[in-house]
């Protein structure tokens, strides 16, 4: 649907005369940070169909510059460059810096370049990215990203999708699973430092241990000895630990997680006030939240002594219900009783949801349904999927390819991404004159299987796009879609 949007906006403007740059798409849908970098995805996907205009374009503008660097004072999109395009652009014109420092996003390529203008920068306002190819060509200023980001495991996690040098110094930080699962995709050599890489690994292959240089703690133990007893002989057992616990006076939550899960019947009320003095700090929320998880996985009873269970994130319940499925039902029993919802990026839609909440549902549950397909029937938002949805999820879960076809933008995805061939489609369940653009676009050789009654559901608005997309391509089709409108 957003990147539907962003073609439409782009097509009108250049029907207009005018061209839009990333910052104007961004700043007409005021999405947050994480959905910026999708846009600016699309956005180049589609300017690629207007060389003409690569002024507009970041990516066609650093090429065009690399070829001359006078193309700089034709660019309308500077405000736009990521830091790597300014690193691309000031590794082959250095003399550009100068030029470049009133950009906040430069600063990357200015530092890797020219380090010794560091005391100029604020280093606060330099993005994830920018950080990434700063520490990976100039890792000195480590100390820099310390001072602002070592307490934020996300900004850590991130790092280390590109620096896996970094892996040994941060490998023990407790990281969200989206972005594990991104180090595993960039550097899988980093588990042997990650810890909770290597306990994905070691309890799939003990024999892996001898690689591994993690110092496991209590939780990460419990875990591995559980499936393997054999590896205490590695890395200890939790017997000192049980012994020890009870005379500890202020014990850490992971800590009165595991005792909890080990021995249940001790289930004092002193262990769950200290669980539940979270206080909606984000540098606190991981270690509660960890402590919660690890807790509930193995004795979710406890569901009714947690104050704050609404809060619980869509990555948590995303590690709970993708490890135990049978969860979400006693869960969702569970939460009604205590007055509460699923957490809300698992939950239904609601009237408050913007456009980037219900995306974020609905993809937390496609990547939910590609490892707990059963779970199918529990989705209350199938009919809020659009034709990005669908591809998504049929990308990563083909077996859902029944589902779509029973659901609004299913077909269109399935025509979009070519799954089945245009004659085995039915073509009577498009019904919306935007999956229709999509298609053209996406496919324009579907034409031939666009009967009078889909060309008839194209608002003038639609043929102005086409046309201003295919100049004369359409225009008999329009010309007859018109007079058939007129007969009526």
């Amino acid at each position: 649907m957003l990147k539907k949007r962003i073609r439409r906006f782009i097509q009108k403007q250049i029907a207009q005369k005018s061209a839009p740059t990333p910052e104007d798409v961004y700043n007409k849908y005021l999405l947050d940070i994480d959905m910026k970098e999708k846009l600016c995805t699309y956005f180049e996907e589609i300017m690629s169909e207007y060389p003409e205009l690569w002024m507009y374009s970041p990516k066609q503008s650093v090429e065009k510059i690399l070829e001359n660097d006078k193309n700089i004072k034709k660019c309308r999109c500077l405000d736009s460059f990521s830091g790597n395009n300014w690193y691309n652009v000031l590794q082959k014109h250095p003399h550009l810096i100068t030029k470049s420092k009133k950009y906040n996003e430069a600063w990357g390529g200015i530092l890797v370049i020219k380090p010794e203008l560091a005391e100029k920068c604020d280093f606060s306002s330099l993005s994830t990215k920018n950080w990434n190819l700063v520490l990976k060509k100039r890792p000195e200023f480590i100390d820099e990203w310390e001072k602002l980001y070592f307490h934020t495991s996300r900004n850590a996690a991130l790092l280390l999708t590109t620096n896996p040098e970094f892996a040994k110094e941060y490998g023990s930080l407790r990281f969200p699973l989206d972005i594990l699962d991104l180090i595993s995709e960039k550097q899988p050599q980093s588990w042997i430092y990650i810890n909770q890489l290597a306990v994905k690994v070691l309890k799939k292959d003990p024999t892996k241990i001898s690689e591994c240089k993690c110092k496991f703690d209590n939780l990460e133990r419990a875990e591995l000895l559980s499936v393997h007893p054999s590896l205490k002989e590695h890395i200890g057992d939790l017997e000192d630990f049980i012994i020890k616990f009870p005379t500890d006076k202020n014990p850490q939550p992971e800590d009165i997680a595991l005792y909890l899960s080990l021995k249940p019947e001790c289930a004092f009320d002193k262990y769950f006030s200290t669980l539940n003095l979270y206080n909606k700090n984000e540098y606190y929320y991981t270690s509660f939240a960890q402590a919660w998880i690890y807790l509930l996985k193995h004795q979710p009873q406890f569901i009714k002594k947690c104050e704050w269970p609404d809060q619980l994130r869509a990555s948590d319940c995303y590690e709970l219900f993708s490890e135990n499925p049978d969860l979400y039902d006693a869960y969702h029993e569970i939460y009604s009783e205590l007055g509460f919802e699923l957490p809300s990026d698992f939950g239904d839609t609601s009237e408050d949801d913007d456009e980037n909440t219900l995306k974020e549902k609905i993809w937390n549950w496609c990547n939910l349904l590609k490892i707990q397909p059963q779970l199918a029937d529990k989705c209350l938002l199938w009919e809020y999927f659009d034709i990005e949805d669908w591809g998504y999820l049929l990308d990563i879960a083909p077996s859902f390819l029944e589902k779509a076809k029973e659901c609004n933008y299913g077909w269109t995805a399935i025509l979009k991404s070519n799954i089945l061939p245009p004659n085995e489609c039915q073509w009577d369940k498009i019904s919306y004159s935007n999956d229709l653009i999509e298609l053209l676009f996406a496919r324009p050789q579907l034409t031939e299987y666009f009967t009078d009654v889909l060309w008839d559901r194209l608002s003038q608005e639609d043929w102005e796009v086409l046309e201003a997309q295919h100049p004369g391509v359409f225009e008999e089709k329009h010309m007859l879609s018109a007079l058939r409108k007129l007969a009526k």
